[in-house]
């Protein structure tokens, strides 16, 4: 049956759990595709205004929530692999003096190919690191100077391997589908090097372009040519094939791993518990509210100069607000979602779900509902039907 689980991802929904997430904002470059909260101002006094300031918000957060208890940890931005040796081993050290580690089972850093060097993996193993996800995204040259990466596709192997050799063995590669100039079996190249790698893990993204990008600029002026729908279909459906069939278990959405080699950090967003989120434009989930405290790199840094704490983005999650964001984060995985959890938005759901599984995009068994592979595929077209019934 396709809604076996390991036991250890069995837990109760009351069974809350803290995860830590802290943006990195610095890029040598802005990538066409990017919506993120960025900076290319990587001046030292930039960099030493930032570190202060995440200093500043670590405190509040502390006299806030408390000394909370992270279960996992996940640099991410932006690009963590900019800050130097010293910068991020100073980040980690006043975290670590306001927030309790002992419990931390994976930490995570985001990496660019080229950033890295022996010295910086060796500043990521001593502060704990035992994870890199590495954002290769294509490995055809000509690809990646479209999406305008700062690297090559040799810098990709490059870093897999100085990670190996300094003690990081659990890696994690991301890729992106969808390109303007990628067709099914460019794709499929870059699978073949992803897979060549060995890494513990997989994360696909599929192709958003956001107007305010250098991609959504050229879209408007009609000059960004994307895969057609049969090409991106072709795309996902070779990912899934040459994943599964080389031992990835496809547990989310678009991430696929080797046994024990899920993301922990992002089950946590997928099983919706909660999160502190630190730095310009991160999110944090914790008590049943949502909020975001600064939503660009300059506000950040002036708020908490400033001292001024309120969110720019608060909103408090009602019980059956909950149980939306447990369904459409739950169906994500393979494992589906347990029907009898929703007690408050089940004469809702139930109808929907069955719509959906008429149609070949869910499937209901023993009290459980899941994506099938064309739901998978079609996953707009399933959470756009359950939230238009909330």
């Amino acid at each position: 049956m396709r809604f076996s689980m390991p036991e250890e991802h069995l837990r109760s929904p009351s069974a809350r759990r803290i995860g830590l997430y802290v943006h990195v904002p610095f890029c040598s470059v802005k990538c066409h595709y990017c919506n993120f909260v960025i900076t290319l101002d990587r001046t030292p006094p930039q960099r030493e205004r930032f570190l202060e300031a995440l200093r500043r918000e670590v405190l509040q957060a502390e006299k806030q929530y408390g000394r909370l208890a992270f279960e996992t940890v996940y640099f991410g931005g932006g690009t963590p692999s900019q800050l130097t040796e010293d910068e991020f081993t100073a980040a980690v050290g006043f975290l670590k003096k306001s927030f309790i580690w002992d419990k931390v089972r994976e930490f995570t850093v985001e990496i660019n190919p080229g950033d890295v060097s022996p010295e910086k993996v060796q500043a990521f193993v001593s502060a704990g690191v035992n994870r890199a996800s590495v954002g290769a995204q294509a490995f055809q040259e000509e690809l990646l100077k479209a999406m305008g990466r700062p690297h090559g596709a040799e810098q990709i192997r490059e870093a897999v391997s100085l990670l190996r050799a300094g003690g990081i063995e659990n890696i994690s590669l991301d890729l992106i589908f969808r390109l303007p100039g990628q067709t099914p079996a460019i794709f499929r190249e870059s699978l073949n090097q992803a897979l060549a790698l060995a890494p513990s893990q997989i994360t696909l993204y599929d192709l958003e372009v956001h107007e305010k990008t250098r991609f959504g600029i050229l879209q408007n002026q009609g000059r960004l040519r994307l895969p057609d729908e049969g090409e991106h279909f072709a795309m996902f459906e070779t990912a899934v094939t040459a994943l599964e069939a080389a031992g990835y278990r496809h547990y989310e959405l678009l991430s696929f791993a080797r046994p024990g080699g899920e993301s922990r950090h992002n089950l946590l967003y997928w099983e919706n518990q909660d999160y502190l989120g630190l730095g310009p434009g991160a999110f944090r989930y914790l008590n049943g509210i949502r909020s975001q405290f600064a939503e660009t790199v300059p506000d950040y840094l002036r708020r908490c100069e400033a001292s001024e704490w309120e969110p720019a983005v608060s909103d408090r999650l009602s019980p059956e607000d909950i149980e939306w964001e447990n369904l459409l984060t739950g169906l994500r995985l393979d494992r589906g979602v347990t029907l009898a959890d929703f007690t408050r938005i089940g004469e809702a759901v139930r109808p929907v779900l069955k719509r959906l599984s008429d149609a070949g995009l869910t499937e209901i068994s023993q009290g459980r509902a899941a994506l099938t592979f064309r739901g998978r595929a079609l996953a707009e077209t399933v959470f756009s039907a359950l939230i238009q019934a909330r």
